[in-house]
């Protein structure tokens, strides 16, 4: 019986749990719960299993066939999700109702590779009905058994070949490697046979031997084509190949190792081998240049990889054939990987729940993903929607990182829409090899810019960032080595001392402040306008944040007249190694950090401290501590004709500290510390007083 049948114009189905008719010449099938798609879109098969339902299903003769069948085979299709199927057996009977059975046989279980199913009929007669009955548990998808056509073989007036094999069963050892298949088999007329088997990774036949590959089940099938005198006829056996050596207790010490890919050789893996066997080693992928040495050592090239070694013991008589894997990490010690997800529905940008196309922005961690046009959290949506240009919106889609660089982004479809219309300025975005519609972004960039031309949905933006790994740094206004590098990543302990009398300090830092309020216990925070700023006047202005190499005013609330000594952790910030001097225009004055102890003639010929009558005053020698900032003004500049404003107005005498010169007659000695508002009663040496060395004797 092959398919579609004779009358396909009524025995189309498009079910899986319906009854149908199919017809070949005079005989007919009852075939239930079968689907057969209406025989549309080149069907020539039915299909049976149903998901998330068990079923039961069958292929029932109406029909005594004319004659007395010897075999029924069934010629599989496909054949999937086998742990399903509960059963396939062949029922006969007297009538078509199947209620005076003569016999019940079952296959051996089903697997992926099985193309056939044949039962042998022990009594062959005329007038018999035969039913192929499949019991099938619930299932993940419908359709897992696939049948192409039911071959029914009828009894020959021929004489009977009498092959058959000496057991019907047998268990044999795996080291047996190889049998002789014509030592297996009765064949008392000497008639030439065919050997298959049903799972040739198990066992295979070559050249009329039997070669065992692994320990499990498979059927043995000798078949004789007939001639003249002997009737075709088939056999088979169940051989079960057990494998009762000993463990060969071969492992590696850890499932994963971890090489700096600045060495460029690795043999730190630790093997297991009590029983000192040898081993051949491999190691996957082979591309790049990476190979492994007969002793395990690994040489590859200085790039990011991972790559999976194993170590194979071939067995012998006495211990069973064993493979120990690790995975080898080839990393950069000097960086670690962060992984970022975005998942719609839960993170949203700052438009959220609005609705409308227009500016929008997420972040999370170290990463940013911003728009021009897009939906970064509709309402009841779950997907990040982005849209192309519009007239003068540029429509551009960024994806940054603060830290590091992106290697690669991971881009789930969401709205059920493939995201192909994406175009990336670097990198390459390509679609995954998974069978579904999601797409992937590599390359190495801080800034990732892309645009669409034609709405694009994601449900999930997973981002992978190779990030320095977090250095330790202490800076400490005293000393005079404080030698900053360019570092993301940076955990920074400062180290300084502030006036907090309600007057002001100056402050440069190597790395940013986002809140300067919130970092240093409420202070103020004042930066150089240079719009307003001009000439010889200095405005400055209001600041929330602090940027990197950048000079500041800071003040804090009256809570204490002498220096209080401030230490504070900052992590995970980008380090500046040079300061910036602010510049004002047209007079050629600058405000000048620094990171460490510092000589006035390390800045200029002319650097200059706040004074009487809020003028600036010459400062000749001596150190300023580290993380100030200073004035350096032309040489042709007096000093005194510089003013400086700050919200507005003049500063007061009284009201500023720069660099632990105060203008208001307090006397400090040289190392910046306060040791009175009088020169009288101080023991003799330097001091500082209104921006002046002084002697006293």
């Amino acid at each position: 019986m092959s398919f579609p049948d004779e009358k396909q114009d009524v025995s189309g189905v498009s079910s899986y749990e319906k009854d149908w008719t199919a017809t070949i010449g005079r005989d007919t099938w009852t075939i239930s719960n079968f689907n057969n798609n209406n025989w549309k879109n080149g069907w020539e098969s039915i299909k049976c299993g149903r998901k998330n339902y068990a079923s039961e299903a069958s292929i029932a003769t109406d029909t005594d066939l004319g004659a007395a069948i010897t075999r029924v085979v069934v010629n599989y299709g496909t054949v999937k999700n086998v742990t399903d199927i509960t059963y396939c057996r062949l029922t006969v009977a007297y009538d078509d109702k199947f209620q005076n059975i003569i016999e019940r046989k079952k296959t051996t279980p089903l697997t992926p590779t099985t193309k056939k199913t044949e039962f042998v009929v022990t009594n062959p007669k005329e007038g018999l009905y035969y039913k192929i009955e499949y019991k099938l548990a619930e299932s993940s998808a419908n359709g897992f058994v696939e049948i192409s056509n039911v071959e029914y073989y009828k009894k020959s007036d021929k004489a009977d070949s009498e092959i058959k094999f000496k057991e019907a069963a047998k268990e044999i050892e795996l080291n047996t490697k190889t049998m002789r298949l014509s030592d297996m088999i009765s064949n008392p007329h000497n008639l030439p046979l065919t050997y298959s088997t049903s799972d040739k990774e198990t066992a295979e036949v070559l050249d009329g031997r039997l070669l065992l590959h692994k320990t499990g089940k498979v059927t043995i099938t000798a078949s004789f084509a007939g001639n003249d005198t002997y009737a075709a006829t088939s056999t088979s056996m169940e051989l079960t190949i057990v494998d009762n050596r000993q463990d060969a207790g071969i492992h590696f010490a850890k499932d994963s190792y971890t090489a700096d890919i600045a060495k460029g050789t690795f043999n730190g893996a630790e093997l297991v081998n009590p029983n000192g066997f040898g081993v051949v080693y491999e190691i996957t992928p082979t591309t790049g240049g990476v190979s492994i040495a007969q002793d395990g050592t690994v040489t590859y090239p200085a790039v990011d990889a991972t790559y999976t070694v194993t170590a194979q013991f071939n067995g012998d008589d006495t211990y069973k054939p064993a493979t120990a894997t690790y995975t080898l990490n080839v990393v950069d010690p000097n960086f670690e990987t962060r992984i970022i997800e975005f998942v719609a529905g839960v993170d949203k940008g700052t438009g959220a729940n609005t609705n409308s196309i227009k500016d929008d922005m997420i972040s999370k961690g170290i990463v940013t993903v911003s728009s021009t046009r897009a939906c970064l959290g509709l309402e009841g949506k779950n997907y990040y929607a982005f849209y192309r240009p519009v007239d003068s919106n540029s429509g551009i889609h960024t994806i940054s990182t603060r830290m590091g660089t992106i290697t690669k982004i991971a881009f789930e479809a969401g709205n059920g829409k493939e995201p192909s219309k994406a175009k990336f300025e670097k990198g390459s975005y390509t679609k995954d090899n998974d069978g579904n519609k999601n797409y992937t972004w590599t390359g190495s960039e801080k800034n990732i810019i892309f645009t669409v031309s034609e709405g694009t949905y994601y449900s999930k933006i997973t981002i992978t960032v190779r990030v320095p790994v977090a250095k330790d740094y202490t800076l400490n206004e005293t000393a005079t080595d404080n030698t900053i590098e360019d570092y993301e990543n940076a955990n920074v302990t400062l180290k300084r001392t502030f006036y907090q009398d309600g007057e002001w300090n100056t402050l440069c830092l190597p790395f940013a402040v986002a809140n300067a309020a919130t970092a240093f216990d409420g202070a103020e925070l004042r930066e150089v306008d240079t719009k307003n700023s001009n000439g010889n006047t200095i405005v400055f202005k209001e600041a929330t944040a602090i940027e990197a190499g950048k000079p500041y005013l800071i003040k804090w609330a009256n809570s204490s007249a002498a220096a209080v000594n401030v230490e504070k952790k900052f992590e995970g910030v980008t380090l500046v190694a040079a300061a910036t001097p602010v510049v004002v225009k047209e007079g050629g004055i600058s405000f000048n950090g620094f990171y460490k102890m510092t000589e006035a003639s390390e800045l200029g010929a002319f650097v200059a401290a706040i004074g009487a009558e809020n003028k600036l005053f010459k400062v000749t020698s001596g150190e300023m501590k580290g993380f100030r900032a200073a004035f350096v003004l032309k040489s042709n500049t007096p000093a005194s004709v510089i003013k400086l404003v700050i919200d507005g107005t003049a500063t007061g005498i009284e009201d500023l500290v720069i660099d632990g010169v105060k203008a208001n007659g307090r006397v400090y000695n040289l190392n910046g510390q306060f040791v009175g508002n009088s020169l009288n009663g101080l023991q003799p040496g330097l001091y500082i007083q209104n921006g002046k060395k002084i002697v006293v004797k």
